[in-house]
């Protein structure tokens, strides 16, 4: 009787998986229905649907007819797609990467729904070689470091423009070695204070912040990280903006506005400080503030592990000791002059410990 009711027990559980699969849900070892948003999934379908015209124009069909192609033919022509929009300039790491996830996506809902279909493990690794082409550039060739005077000068200047959360945003990305996606995804309630009788045994450690969704967050990385503050006046300045919160208002973000608002503010203030020939862009914080903490310390194994870097080697296309240290030698006397006045308001700003924290809706 016990082994009737295993067969019967696995013949529900076969029956059972195209059900859940056909509806989309998630199983160990399935990511049909990862939790994605909708500007995610926009950005999934805007790339299927280049690709579908990339098919069309030239007369290779659609994806239906595509996903029907033997194998090796199917995968060396989602190659050569990937490859011209690399050639092209059209796309970039990460449009490859929301590709790749896309495509992924759609070729394990027709496996669900018993659709025919190219396998999924021929047809992605060799695209993921196409995204990881950055491993191949020089450093020079990769982002621009953002030198510690030209973050001061932008902090200096988002805080006379009463741009507070933008403010807070430059800071978390150049000091905490966060990306910006990460940080416009936090809420005031993720950075956390340390007790007292913490920092008597360890006094580097001054705040802690939560990331809610890290890039790596798939095994092995963890999917839930923390970034410890060290710099003093990083943790000053954020326990002054949390610090008379509500229990509300520390569940709002920390930037509202989403990354087209950050990018264009970015933007701006480049255009503003007059730094549009050092080919500045978001990315920079992270390098920035990656070689400046090599700079300062001097210990490779301290930086990766704050970064939450795998390998050393990684490193290379970000510490770039020698571009961060000419960076400046470009401008000219007056673009200068005025990078020096806003890193002066910076440095008053961070010290000044009479000022009142301005209210969430002010920021």
């Amino acid at each position: 009787m016990k082994y009737v009711l295993m067969i019967a027990m696995l013949l529900v559980g076969n029956l059972a998986v195209p059900r859940l699969q056909a509806r989309g849900l998630r199983r160990p070892g399935n990511l049909i229905a990862d939790d994605v948003e909708v500007a995610t999934l926009q950005k999934y379908d805007a790339r299927l649907g280049e690709f579908g015209r990339w098919l069309g124009l030239r007369s290779l069909g659609n994806l239906e007819s595509w996903c029907s192609l033997p194998d090796e033919l199917a995968c060396g022509l989602a190659c050569r797609f990937v490859q011209a929009c690399f050639t092209s300039k059209q796309w970039g790491r990460t449009e490859c990467g929301y590709f790749s996830s896309a495509l992924k996506r759609w070729l394990l809902q027709r496996l669900a729904l018993g659709q025919h279909s190219c396998s999924v493990k021929l047809i992605l690794p060799p695209i993921r070689r196409h995204s990881k082409t950055w491993r191949t550039k020089e450093p020079e060739e990769f982002r621009s470091p953002m030198s510690i005077q030209v973050f001061l000068a932008m902090f200096g200047s988002a805080c006379s423009m009463e741009h507070w959360s933008f403010a807070t945003v430059l800071i978390i990305c150049f000091h905490c070695l966060l990306r910006p996606d990460e940080v416009l995804n936090m809420a005031w309630q993720d950075v956390a204070s340390v007790l007292i009788d913490f920092l008597t045994w360890y006094p580097t450690v001054s705040d802690i912040v939560g990331v809610r969704k890290p890039k790596m967050r798939k095994a092995p990385q963890a999917r839930h990280q923390f970034v410890v503050v060290e710099d003093t006046y990083v943790a000053a300045w954020l326990h002054w903006l949390t610090a008379e919160l509500s229990a509300e208002e520390l569940k709002l973000k920390i930037f509202p506005g989403g990354y087209p608002a950050f990018y264009n503010l970015f933007q701006k203030m480049i255009k503003l400080l007059g730094l549009n020939s050092l080919g500045l862009s978001p990315g920079s914080l992270r390098a920035g503030g990656a070689t400046h903490h090599y700079l300062t310390f001097q210990d490779v194994p301290r930086l990766r592990r704050r970064g939450r870097w795998r390998q050393e080697a990684t490193l290379e296309h970000y510490v770039q000791e020698a571009v961060c240290a000419l960076q400046l030698q470009s401008l000219d006397p007056y673009t200068l002059q005025k990078l020096q006045k806003m890193v002066a308001i910076a440095q008053q700003l961070l010290n000044d410990k009479s000022l009142v924290a301005p209210g969430v809706d002010c920021r």
